[in-house]
């Protein structure tokens, strides 16, 4: 047997992917934002010395004064830090650090103007950062205005090792790599717990299924407060609801079964142990005649239950069609004339209106009108009337039935209840029950009243 999938590792590790992503998404974009600022205040800081440090260029009597900047420190507004410059001016005079810068960004003499430019300068053993730009040095304070010469246009290199910049954007991006591996790994350990905690109502609802089954059948699971949970507990009680409905089909048609065949079934072995006891001298074809009658009454009986099983479990298939009323009713009295005529039975038939036409299945809607005739014909008095009448909207049968009363009229349409046993005809004792369940399938309203004549009514109506 196969190891069991855990839900709650899946989603641990779900959610354990999604942190992982999702912080690596926000520490790249956090790596990105935090490198462009550190470089933007970087550039800042370079550029401010290297304005400071060409302020300190002045013009003197004989040209460029440079004393002033040559006794300033190379590391000046740096710290320990080196710094690298080079000014070129139009005149030729050139001042550099010492050591002179060694890498220079190509062209920059040519391309310098008041804008200033950055470019990263790899020198070998470290990375340098570059600004150059345009400048006019000042007049030295010292210069008399006659004295003065024309200030030349110079250029400014500084550069500066971006050791520490780096150092820096390397330990942040150590801190935004190892903390999503740590949220990982916190995650991993956390989640199971949470969200084994977070599934307890699942471990409740299993419990509860526990007692769910055929020792309890009509046990049914609490409704959930989980609004996850809800619907499957719902949708579980009613799959519950039609299994037990379909228990009892079952249980009422083996009940049935045995009900409606128990007798018979005794007619049979009577009628064959009669025979073979005190032969009544008839024919081998007369008794296999009365054999193959109660055989046919059985046959009837049982497709009766499946009939009616089917209906009440609402899988007969339905395959509606325009069927003719009034030819219905008339082609069922002509296949009860003989019954009407041995129990000299009249028919009335009183039809409203001509032409009425239905939009239904005709193999139910015959079952119906013929189940509705036949337990007129068979339990009216011998000698008594029959009415018959329908219309557009509903059909009616009228019978005499002085032996009922108004609480059995309300158990017409059960099942095994009868007023009178009837043997002949081989009627199986199921119709009305089975006209109810096709009434239903069809959804149409049937319904049984006694007037105070105590005539019965079967009522059928229809949406016209």
């Amino acid at each position: 047997m196969s190891r069991l999938d855990s839900m709650a590792s899946r989603i641990a590790l779900m959610i354990g992917v999604s942190i992982v992503i999702l912080l690596g998404l926000a520490a790249l974009t956090m790596d990105h934002l935090v490198d462009a600022e550190m470089e933007q205040r970087f550039d800042a800081s370079l550029l401010a010395q290297a304005r400071a440090t060409s302020a300190l260029v002045e013009l003197g009597p004989d040209g460029l004064d440079m004393d002033e900047l040559q006794r300033m420190p190379s590391h000046l507004l740096l710290g320990d830090t080196r710094a690298l410059y080079q000014i070129q001016c139009d005149d030729g005079q050139e001042l550099s650090s010492d050591p002179a810068p060694i890498y220079v960004p190509r062209g920059w003499q040519e391309g310098a103007d008041s804008a200033p430019a950055f470019a990263d300068i790899d020198s070998g053993s470290a990375q340098q950062r570059a600004v150059w730009f345009a400048f006019r040095p000042a007049a030295a304070r010292r210069a008399t205005g006659a004295q003065r010469a024309p200030v030349p246009e110079c250029r400014m290199l500084l550069m500066l090792p971006r050791t520490q910049l780096d150092n820096i954007l390397f330990a942040i991006d150590g801190i935004l790599l190892i903390t999503p591996m740590l949220a990982l790994i916190v995650a991993l350990l956390i989640s199971p717990l949470l969200v084994r905690k977070g599934l307890q109502p699942l471990s409740t609802l299993a419990e509860y299924m526990r007692d769910v089954g055929p020792q309890a059948p009509r046990e049914r699971l609490p409704q959930s407060r989980t609004r996850e949970l809800a619907p499957l507990t719902q949708r579980f009680n009613e799959v519950l609801a039609r299994m037990d409905e379909g228990m009892q089909r079952e249980r009422r048609f083996a009940s049935a079964l045995a009900h409606e065949t128990r007798t018979r079934l005794a007619e049979l072995r009577t009628l064959v142990d009669v025979e073979r006891s005190y032969p009544s001298g008839r024919s081998l074809s007369e008794v296999l005649a009365d054999a193959s009658t109660i055989g046919g009454e059985l046959e009837n009986t049982v497709s009766s239950l499946l009939l009616l099983t089917r209906l009440e479990a609402g899988i007969e298939k339905l395959e509606c069609e325009r069927v003719d009323l009034s030819a219905l009713i008339v082609e069922q009295l002509k296949s009860l004339q003989d019954v009407l005529q041995q129990r000299n039975v009249r028919v009335d038939v009183q039809a409203h209106a001509s032409g009425v036409f239905l939009d239904s299945d005709a193999s139910l809607l015959r079952i119906i009108v013929v189940n509705l005739l036949r337990n007129a014909a068979v339990y009216a008095p011998e000698g008594a009337c029959i009415e018959i009448a329908w219309g557009n909207c509903c059909m009616q049968v009228i019978n005499a039935a002085p032996e009922l009363d108004a609480d059995e009229v309300a158990h017409l349409g059960r099942r095994h209840w009868r007023k009178h046993s009837a043997d002949n005809e081989g009627h199986a004792g199921l119709g009305l029950n089975l006209s109810v369940a096709a009434a239903r399938a069809l959804n149409l309203q049937l319904t049984f009243t006694l007037d105070g004549s105590q005539r019965l009514h079967a009522m059928l109506r229809w949406t016209s």
